[in-house]
Formats: C-alpha cells, structure tokens, sequence
C-alpha cells in the first residue's frame, strides 16, 4: 500500500507536524523580553511558530492568544481581528475575570491595558501572539502615527504582557515612518528575533518525519543532499521532498528537481522586493560568484557603504536565509535561491525599505542596549508611583534605586549614541 505524502506546503503545521527552534521557543516563553519582533520572510514559519507558542503558551500561569492581523487596514479592523480570534466564554478570558463583551468596543491598545490590569490583579502572564504584522504599516498609513504611539505605550509599560510580533523585514518600515517622532521610533525596544535555517539535526528529522507515528527510512544520502541544497531552511525543504516524493520514498534531487517552479518564483520575487536597496546589490553580487568575502563585496556593489554597515547588513541576510555564511566568506543561501537569481529576470522595483532602516534594525548590539533601556524604564516607572504613593513613608530602598536606575539609563544612553555616531 503506497505511504500518504507527509510533507506539508500549503499551510501553516501543529502539533507533531512542528520541528525544531526549540531554543527560540524558549527565550520567547522565558526570556526577559517583553516585546519580540519575530522576523522571517514568507513561508518560513512565523504562522507555525505562532500556533505552537500558543499551545505552549496557555498553562497554570499564563494564557495565550493568537491574533491574526491579516486584512486590517484600520484600528477597527483591527479590533475587529482581535474579538474574531478570541471566543465568547472563552476559557482564557474567564481565567482572567473578562468576556468578551468586556472589550467590545474598545480600541486595541484599550484591550491591551485592560488584559494586563486582570493578569497582574491574578498573577498570570499573558502572551499575545500578532500574526501579519505588517498591517500596522496600513493602519498607521489610515489613521495616522497615533495609533502606533498608543500601541506601543501601552507595550511598554504593560508588566503582565509579552507581546510577540510576527512580521517580515517589511516591518522595518515604521521606522522610516516615526523618523520624525519626538520620542523613539515605534520598533525601538522591540528585540528581533530571526526566524531562520533549522539546525541540520532538526532539518534531518523534518526529513525524515521523525515525530510522527510511522518515520520514513531515508538513505542518509539522500537526505544530506536536501540539505545541502535547501541549507535548512523550513518550507524549501518541504518544498523539495514535496517534489521528490515517489509512492513510498524519496529519490535523490537532480539539477532539475532544483529549478522552482511558479509558486516559488513568485515567492523569491516578494521576499526580494522588501529588501533595502544595498540589500538587493548584496544578492546580486553573489548570483555568479561561488563566494565572496566582505572586500570582495564591497568591491563589486557597486557604491560606498561604510564597513561597519555592510556588515550589519550582511549580518542579518545571514540570520534571514539569503546568505550563507563559511568562515569569512559569503554565498547565496540555498541552491534553489541561487538559481532564480541566476535564471530567472528580477523585477525590479523600488524598494519599500530604506538602507538606513535596515542598517538601524541590523545593529543587534543596538537593539539588545534598547531593549535593556526599556526594561529599566519600565522598573523606574513603577518604583517612582510607589514613592509617589507612599508619601513621606517611602521606604528607603527605593529612592536608592531610582538613583540606580535613572544612573544605569544615561550609561546606555551614552553607549546609544556612540553606537549611532559609529554606524554614521
């Protein structure tokens, strides 16, 4: 009896169906981050991740609420997503003293404050999950930029949520867009996650289906070869044991079986569209080269990018799956990429995501100093309407750690703006 396909390309996967990023998993659940931006292109898992951290994410402390943003062009829509993914008498939202009339007709940010007030009143944490991130970029385009201040003040001083977002690099435009805020653009504080390549075990087990109740044999040759040629990445290796299944197994790839088809095509195109301009030049410069290092790809782009910026940069194709790093050298990512930049025209258009957004967001360092800021800005806050309650009574630990803190925050801020000044 021919075995059923077991490889999964048209949607997002649960339950047995999800392999790897274990470790990502636990620093979304774990860590000391309160806002994540999980960042990956189309097809790489950001949908799948969700959906597991929300079956992970409601236990004896916290509940979990996956919201997908998909098709909201203004806050009432997206209010509106937010009411159609939680159920009435949903047993989250009675864990937590509400119903679902209690945030109808409330604004996102509204019901964001109000669901930290009735976690912090029980002692529980709650995860919200926002899929499609991206339609903040129409929401704001909409109503304007103050929405996203109230969201992301409300991200901010919010002590019983964490907030995950997931969204393409796409994302990095709201940065362009709060360029002319006073106070910091929207994404500043939101630590970056990079949804990338599995772990070579983990794409060997995805292989395999190793988690489900019947796992295929696979000739170890075999499967170092989808490996090699999808470098790890999730949906490509779906996507090629897709195509390389028979009745009862899978055959080795030939140079034919690494040509994409429409679907994936159009899926490059997309992706490459979103890229900052220098990030295009980067793919390009390695389209016909077998690799390059950071000279050779200065050499060959074409204009002057500072060093320091080129490999922020390249840092973050690395993390994205467009580049392949081997020592200090650089290659495409994955042979089925490398051959629709080689054959295929690239149509191009303007980019919706300037160099200096994607250089900002790139600074890892940066962003790791931001997110620390904002979480001593956070204990500030609440230690100073502790004192501004108690009075005269204050206790003395407190004023000492204000001082503590307030000192610590002008010490990153020194450091924020020698970063800044360097990437210049």
């Amino acid at each position: 009896m021919a075995l059923r396909n077991p490889y999964t390309v048209g949607g997002p996967v649960r339950g047995t169906n999800f392999y790897g990023r274990s470790a990502l998993i636990r620093s979304v659940l774990e860590g000391n981050d309160r806002a994540i931006w999980l960042i990956g292109n189309r097809r790489i898992g950001k949908t799948s991740l969700l959906c597991r951290l929300e079956e992970l994410g409601n236990n004896a402390d916290h509940v979990a609420f996956h919201i997908s943003l998909e098709g909201a062009d203004t806050m009432e829509d997206f209010a509106q997503n937010f009411l159609d993914d939680i159920d009435d008498g949903d047993t989250r939202l009675e864990r937590l003293g509400l119903t679902i009339a209690d945030l109808q007709g409330k604004w996102p940010h509204v019901m964001m404050r109000l669901l930290d007030r009735r976690a912090r009143e029980r002692g529980i944490e709650v995860l919200l999950l926002f899929d499609e991130a991206e339609a903040l970029i129409h929401i704001a385009e909409h109503d304007g930029d103050d929405v996203l201040r109230d969201i992301r003040r409300e991200m901010q001083r919010s002590e019983a949520l964490r907030i995950v977002l997931a969204a393409t690099k796409r994302l990095t435009a709201l940065n362009d867009r709060a360029r002319s805020w006073d106070t910091s653009p929207f994404l500043y504080g939101i630590t970056p996650r990079y949804l990338g390549r599995l772990e070579a075990h983990e794409t060997r087990a995805l292989i395999r289906q190793s988690q489900s109740a019947n796992p295929l044999q696979v000739d170890d040759a075999v499967v170092e070869a989808i490996l090699e040629a999808t470098e790890g990445h999730p949906f490509l290796t779906q996507w090629l044991c897709d195509r390389l299944w028979t009745e009862d197994a899978l055959h080795t790839p030939n140079d034919d079986d690494l040509i994409p088809d429409s679907n994936l095509i159009n899926l490059f195109q997309l992706d490459y569209n979103y890229l900052a301009p220098t990030e295009q030049r980067i793919l390009r410069c390695l389209a016909y080269v077998q690799s390059l290092d950071e000279a050779g790809i200065r050499d060959q782009l074409g204009v002057w990018i500072a060093e320091v910026q080129l490999r922020y940069l390249v840092q973050a194709l690395v993390q994205m799956c467009y580049i392949l790093r081997s020592g200090d050298r650089y290659s495409t990512g994955n042979r089925l990429l490398h051959n629709w930049l080689q054959f295929w025209a690239i149509d191009e258009q303007q980019s919706r995501v300037s160099d200096a957004a994607a250089v900002n967001h790139a600074d890892s360092e940066q962003q790791n100093l931001i997110a620390l800021r904002e979480t001593h800005k956070r204990r500030l806050q609440v230690l100073e309407l502790q004192a501004a309650q108690a009075g005269a009574n204050v206790e003395a630990r407190i004023p000492l750690e204000v001082a503590d803190i307030k000192q610590q925050i002008a010490q990153l801020d020194e450091k924020l703006a020698r970063l800044r000044t360097r990437s210049a």
